[in-house]
């Protein structure tokens, strides 16, 4: 039997200084065969107790953000058997599959790590 740690990357648009924010990401329909489907929630706490941190990947004017929030909600999430949600969700220089605490190096004073 294997092991899994579970990881998930999300997105989140929020304005300057809210506690709270529209969440997008992909949540794990079948570990095995490694297949995600689309996840949007509003109005959620930016940093939640089970986060262990962030970074900003850009900052965009509020009249791009329908823009912005449409072509990553029509990405289709991976259901190849291969990608995993980071590779929906991002892919920047080596950072996929990375642990938080290699995030947290790997990006220096872009991590903000979440004090629980």
């Amino acid at each position: 039997m294997a092991t899994y740690t579970l990881s998930i990357v999300s997105i989140v648009f929020h304005g300057a200084g809210a506690d709270r924010g529209n969440l997008l990401q992909v949540s794990l329909l079948d570990r095995d065969r490694l297949w995600y489907q689309f996840d949007r929630r509003d109005g959620v706490t930016i940093l939640s107790p089970n986060s262990e941190g962030y970074f900003q990947v850009a900052t965009i004017p509020a009249s791009q953000y329908a823009r912005a929030h449409s072509i990553i909600s029509e990405e289709p999430p991976p259901r190849n058997g291969r990608d995993r949600c980071q590779d929906w969700t991002m892919n920047f220089d080596g950072l996929v599959g990375k642990s938080a605490t290699e995030l947290a190096q790997a990006l220096g004073g872009r991590w903000v790590a979440n004090r629980r």
